[in-house]
Order: C-alpha cells, then sequence, then structure tokens
C-alpha cells in the first residue's frame, strides 16, 4: 500500500476537486490543459499516473471552438479501489442515471495541499479593484455535503463562508485571503 497521510491529502485534494475514482480501481481526470494533467498525475507516480491526450471537445471552456482534451490517470490499484469505496455510495434515487454518487467522506482532509489541488481543479476567482472572490464548484455533491464542507473550511480559515443557492461554496474577501494564506499565493502551475 501507498496509502500515506501525505497521499490520502492528495487523493482527497483530487477527489474534491475534477477527479474521479473509478470502479476499476483507478483514478482519472479530464482537462483542457496538459500542464494541470500532468501536475495532478505527479502526486500519483506510485500508482504509475500519466496523461494522455484524448479525443479533441467542441465547446465549454473554448466557446465552441475545439480543443484537445488530456486524460490523466493511474493505474489500477486495491488502494484507489478502497479510496472509491470511501469517496462514492449507491444512488438510491429513483429514476437517476447515475448507479453510484460522489459523498465526501466523514474524515476527508482540508490541508493547504489538498486545499490547492481542490482549488485548481474546480475553483475560480474574481476580482476588481476592491475585492476578490473565490467560488469552489461544489454543486457535484449533496448540499449536507457541501454544508459539511463550508463548516470545516469556516473553521480552517477562521472566517465565514457562504454555501449558496447553486450548491457551490463563495469565499468573500477576507475568506479568499485567508484561503490564499492557507494554498499559497503562487500557483505551481501556469495554465
Amino acid at each position: 500500500s501507498f496509502l500515506t497521510e501525505e497521499m490520502l491529502e492528495y487523493i482527497d485534494g483530487f477527489l474534491l476537486g475534477d477527479g474521479y475514482a473509478g470502479m476499476d480501481k483507478l483514478l482519472k481526470m479530464n482537462v483542457k490543459h496538459k500542464e494541470f494533467a500532468d501536475y495532478c498525475m505527479a502526486f500519483f507516480k506510485c500508482y504509475r499516473g500519466k496523461s494522455v491526450q484524448y479525443a479533441s471537445q467542441v465547446g465549454g471552456f473554448c466557446g465552441k471552438k475545439p480543443y484537445a482534451m488530456w486524460t490523466g490517470l493511474t493505474a489500477r490499484h486495491h488502494d484507489l479501489a478502497m479510496q472509491r469505496e470511501r469517496w462514492y455510495v449507491k444512488n438510491n434515487t429513483p429514476g437517476s442515471r447515475y448507479k453510484y454518487i460522489k459523498r465526501v467522506p466523514e474524515d476527508v482532509r482540508i490541508t493547504p495541499k489538498s486545499a490547492m489541488l481542490w482549488y485548481l481543479g474546480d475553483g475560480s476567482l474574481r476580482w476588481s479593484k476592491k475585492r476578490i472572490a473565490i467560488q469552489l464548484s461544489t454543486d457535484g455533491f449533496i448540499r449536507d455535503d457541501v454544508a459539511k464542507l463550508r463548516d470545516m473550511l469556516s473553521k480552517t480559515l477562521l472566517v465565514e463562508c457562504t454555501h449558496t443557492k447553486n450548491n457551490r461554496l463563495f469565499l468573500g474577501t477576507q475568506a479568499s485571503i485567508n484561503f490564499f494564506n492557507f494554498i499559497g499565493w503562487e500557483s505551481p502551475i501556469s495554465c
């Protein structure tokens, strides 16, 4: 097993963001920038993490222009099957097209590294001359899980974070400053 406390931080940040733990015992992500896929997969070298170019996608980030999609993925491993069980539960919602839903585990790690991966994977920054704000796209989680993440972030940052109507987390100016003080002000990637 490669499941150290540090590895669990990386996995939690990866899965809080756009990462996915598959039933096929691997971690996976699809992103626009190769640099970001490479950055994330570097944490999973012990699981043979790699980035490969996927097919061209239309729409999304580039306003209907095709762009190359990059897939970061690991090899299959028992450790990652355990993370799948930790993060996903059977979906008992009648008529849902998804057999499983992603749930935030009780022991999720909110650390500088996991928060950095989460922000890079599913965060956005808004700024003007008078204020900055961060939005974390948590709309894929159930409302109770987002409320739990809000409370954890508020406790970690010592400033109130907001759970929005569209099920996302919003960090106002002071919370954003505290968030960047927590994860660091310099991005580890240029994209």
